[in-house]
Formats: structure tokens, C-alpha cells, sequence
């Protein structure tokens, strides 16, 4: 077998013992449906590592992909992790992008980081609004009706047992 085939076979492997059921080999990380639609579901199991290595792996694999850079801050600003936050916006800076997209970076990213803030960039308006006007790379539901019904859901249950909370 050549090198890079058993590279790649082995890269495969790792994969499908990495991440399961989401991308088992490599072709599957050009699917940006795939890789954010798994990195998501990791993330809200509060496996933040496995989320950000999976980024990391797509965006090895495909490295001018800047939907995969985006999410990459998205969810370092969500896990206030300035490091990975630093890298992802180096990673989007260097494939130049729409300065619409570079803004909402800079708007973003310069919450956490003093060098965007101090560096002249403007920030955006202040939002009254229930949340900040924040990007959505991450492909993140905006509609709560389903977590407001299973709140009501939890608390009739809750009541009809008494008070006690069903285990």
C-alpha cells in the first residue's frame, strides 16, 4: 500500500473512532452541513474540546473554508476561550474576507479582545435587545417555543407529583 493511502486510511480510522456517527472520513469534512451540524450537536453535550478539534480537523482538511473559521469564533467567544478566539480571527484575516463578514469579526471578537478594541476597528451600535446582535455561523435555532414548553412541560409535571421533581 502507498504511503499516502495508508495515510489516508488511517486518517479514516481516526475519524470514525474520533467522532462517531458524525464524520467518518475525510471526504465527509468538505460537508459543512455535516461538520457544523456535529460540531453543534457536541458542543451542546458540553463537549467543547470535541467541538473545537473537529473545527480544527475540517479546517485542516479544508483550510479556505470560512464557514468553519467563523464557527470556530463563534464558539471560542461562547467558551471565552481568547486563544482559540485569537487563532480562528488570525485564520479569517489571512482568506480576506467580504468586509461585511470582517466587521462583524471585529464586532464580535473585540468584546473579548483588547488588541481588536485598542486597533482603531469600529465597533457596532449598542442593541437594546434581549441579546446582543451576534452572528449566527453556528447555525443556532433562534426560536425558544421549544424550550418554553418543555420549562411549562418539567413544571406541570413537577406539580402534579407535589412538588417533587421526576428523576
Amino acid at each position: 500500500m502507498e504511503p499516502g493511502a495508508e495515510r489516508a486510511k488511517n486518517r479514516d480510522r481516526y475519524l470514525a473512532l474520533r467522532f462517531p456517527h458524525a464524520v467518518t472520513r475525510a471526504e465527509q469534512l468538505r460537508s459543512t452541513e455535516r461538520v457544523l451540524g456535529a460540531a453543534r450537536n457536541y458542543f451542546d453535550q458540553a463537549k467543547h474540546d470535541r467541538c473545537m478539534e473537529l473545527l480544527d480537523v475540517a479546517i485542516g482538511e479544508c483550510p479556505s473554508s470560512l464557514p468553519y473559521l467563523l464557527a470556530r469564533i463563534e464558539y471560542a467567544y461562547l467558551m471565552n476561550n481568547e486563544e482559540a478566539l485569537r487563532q480562528a480571527v488570525s485564520g479569517v484575516r489571512s482568506l480576506d474576507p467580504p468586509p461585511d463578514t470582517w466587521r462583524r469579526v471585529v464586532d464580535l471578537a473585540g468584546r473579548m479582545l483588547d488588541e481588536l478594541r485598542v486597533a482603531g476597528h469600529a465597533r457596532g451600535e449598542a442593541q437594546d435587545a434581549p441579546w446582543p446582535d451576534m452572528p449566527n455561523w453556528i447555525g443556532v435555532s433562534m426560536d425558544l417555543t421549544g424550550d418554553a414548553h418543555a420549562i411549562e412541560f418539567h413544571r406541570d409535571v413537577r406539580n402534579a407529583l407535589g412538588g417533587e421533581a421526576p428523576r
